[in-house]
């Protein structure tokens, strides 16, 4: 019952919440910031000679990293989650047949995030996806089957749920899950391609919950791209405008 309330609730509420985070976003944006001294920090690593899956793994690791260091540089928490916490544990990397990267963040830092949301590169869209859900987007590319999303980073919500507890909106059973504080805190460092990033401190019990046995290997016929054609993707220069924000609905 709870879990058909959450979907219900998620629906109904979407399209306010959007309206919201747009609002913020967009007065946010229009001040001043430090986008071109963190393009000069964490360079867009896209070139002629990276085509297909490399570039999108180029190009989404540079997102990550991005969004790491200036939640870094502001205090504020990041974790890996959902299939990108399985890559770092299981792969040390990406799934190789992945094709996003997933992470979590506190509502509270993430709004901290949001106050700064002035010195993100003006190259990168932050789109509200709903009330838990919120994507960190390369706007000169288009990798999505739809043919809408750009290459981007997912950005999850943690919320307080009272007693100690955060919850996230578990978008594969579309209800809520609750831990302890003490599930993700203090955070884990794990290997992700070349670099670290955090984890939560109870992963395992986390990724169970979401998947069951997540070291397990699916058979072959399940291990492709969910989201992406990689033989279709379009990726332009860094600056170009290819996905289209105010269309663009995430379905």
């Amino acid at each position: 019952m709870g879990g058909r309330l959450d979907k219900y609730w998620n629906a109904l509420s979407t399209p306010f919440s959007n309206a919201a985070y747009r609002r913020r976003i967009e007065a946010a944006r229009k001040q001043p910031g430090k986008g071109t001294e963190w393009n000069t920090r964490v360079p867009d690593p896209r070139r002629d000679d990276l085509q297909g899956k490399e570039a999108v793994m180029a190009i989404s690791m540079r997102l990550l990293t991005l969004l790491d260091k200036m939640a870094d540089s502001l205090g504020l928490q990041l974790f890996l989650a959902y299939g990108t916490l399985i890559g770092a544990v299981r792969h040390q990397g990406f799934i190789p047949w992945d094709d996003d990267i997933d992470v979590f963040m506190t509502r509270s830092d993430f709004h901290t995030l949001l106050d700064h949301a002035k010195d993100i590169p003006e190259e990168i869209l932050l789109l509200p996806m709903g009330p838990h859900f919120f994507k960190f987007m390369d706007r000169g590319s288009l990798v999505s089957l739809d043919g809408k999303r750009g290459i981007a980073v997912d950005i999850f919500m943690l919320d307080d749920a009272g007693q100690g507890k955060l919850k996230f909106y578990n978008v594969h059973t579309q209800a809520h899950q609750a831990y302890d504080q003490s599930a993700f805190f203090p955070a884990k460092r794990a290997p992700f391609e070349q670099s670290e990033f955090a984890i939560p401190r109870d992963h395992s019990r986390i990724l169970s919950d979401i998947y069951g046995d997540y070291m397990t290997l699916p058979d072959p016929e399940h291990q492709h791209a969910p989201h992406m054609d990689y033989a279709s993707i379009q990726i332009g220069a860094y600056g170009s405008t290819l996905v289209n924000p105010i269309d663009y609905r995430g379905r």
